[in-house]
């Protein structure tokens, strides 16, 4: 009976050791690959996997918006990534530990088009001909937000703005940010921008939410599509701050996110190492990003008047 026993025990240790091996797949990026809540490019984005990251591989995969998507633990939430970025392997105490500590190093919250509900771009603008140089601040001209739901209210304002009054084709931004904390997909990293004055194919433009007297909802004058900051918008990306930054400052949860949003660029490879770094009145006739946020752009590195 006994032997019977230790026997059981052997088999019922072995088929653990077997689930616990199984359990143990490990999903590793062979690139900058970012993690999102759903099988699919229209959910929203938990992080970004750096090259050589690895996470635990949940051994399902799902096929949609042209890719097969890997089901994995994201520190604790239920991610998908996109095959074509992972190496599959078996995971070391190392890799599946240590590495997904670095995964979102810089990176912030990134809320997709689909999750704020934006509206299609009436055509394609185009991708940015080569790694934007250059970061363009900015603020709005509308009061700012301090919760998500707020936030994406505020984002489909300007972007009817710039389509419904200006005629563009979207959003002019690359990217959106609001005092709550989350930065709000424009047109993203690779598409060229509407934001800044003759810049618009060598950077990009991040705005800040907030009032501009010089110009309309949006921090941006009736400008052709392709200028957030007009003819820098192949040059630079548009980083647009939601609020009014003529008398004070944004809160320390929109600074953090400019700030990892940038840096979350470069690690990426989006932004080019050497960047630099402008507000819009820089490079136009305006009072754009706001006297209190200028003032506090110009003491962070790679800023260039």
């Amino acid at each position: 009976m006994m032997s019977l026993f230790i026997r059981a025990s052997f088999l019922l240790q072995f088929i653990c050791n077997i689930e616990i091996s199984i359990a143990s797949q490990c999903a590793c990026a062979t690139d900058y690959v970012h993690v999102r809540s759903g099988a699919g490019t229209t959910h929203h984005i938990l992080g970004t996997l750096s090259t050589g990251s690895c996470v635990t591989f949940k051994e399902h995969m799902m096929s949609a918006t042209g890719y097969q998507w890997a089901n994995v633990d994201y520190h604790g939430q239920n991610g998908w990534i996109a095959s074509d970025y992972l190496t599959f392997k078996e995971c070391s105490q190392s890799s599946s530990t240590h590495t997904g500590t670095h995964s979102t190093a810089g990176c912030p919250t990134i809320i997709s088009r689909s999750e704020w509900g934006a509206r299609a771009p009436t055509h394609h603008n185009g991708r940015l001909p080569a790694t934007p140089g250059h970061v363009y601040i900015h603020h709005g001209a509308t009061p700012g937000c301090h919760t998500k739901a707020d936030c994406i209210q505020r984002v489909r304002s300007y972007q009817n703005y710039h389509m419904d009054s200006h005629g563009w084709s979207d959003i002019g931004y690359s990217f959106v940010i609001g005092e709550d904390g989350n930065v709000y997909e424009g047109r993203g990293w690779d598409t060229v921008g509407a934001h800044t004055l003759h810049h618009n194919t060598d950077g990009l433009g991040k705005k800040l939410n907030g009032m501009n007297r010089y110009s309309g909802v949006g921090g941006r004058g009736a400008w052709s599509d392709g200028a957030h900051t007009q003819h820098h918008n192949t040059d630079g990306l548009g980083f647009c701050v939601m609020g009014n930054f003529m008398t004070h400052a944004p809160n320390d949860m929109a600074i953090n996110a400019v700030k990892s949003l940038i840096h979350c660029g470069v690690q990426m490879g989006k932004i080019t190492h050497n960047y630099v770094l402008k507000g819009h009145r820089d490079v136009g006739q305006t009072a754009c990003p706001g006297d209190k946020l200028y003032a506090l752009i110009k003491t962070w590195p790679h800023y260039h008047h």
